[in-house]
């Protein structure tokens, strides 16, 4: 079992388990008794989470989403030694 992160914290360090894995992300739609909703689907490794969400939610999940990868924009990117003196030399012989 984990402590509860911290308010407002996004990331629950006391999960032994936490660490960076691919995911999958599926979508998809279907008419429920209650109404159409959008389902996304995160498979990891380790985890399985489905949402169910409505129009409004989609959106608002899309403009959270949209305005984080604008924020990575430029962000670090890490390379194996090397690899950084690999791609100038591909540059140059174009």
């Amino acid at each position: 079992m984990t402590q509860q992160p911290p308010a407002g914290s996004l990331v629950d360090t006391g999960n032994p388990l936490l660490a960076q894995v691919p995911v999958q992300l599926d979508t998809g739609d279907l008419v429920t008794p209650g109404g159409p909703v959008g389902v996304l689907t995160f498979r990891s490794p380790s985890t399985t989470f489905t949402a169910f969400l409505g129009a409004d939610d989609l959106r608002r999940w899309a403009q959270l989403l949209s305005d984080l990868a604008d924020k990575m924009t430029g962000g670090i990117v890490t390379a194996p030694p090397g690899a950084l003196d690999r791609l100038e030399k591909i540059l140059r012989q174009r």
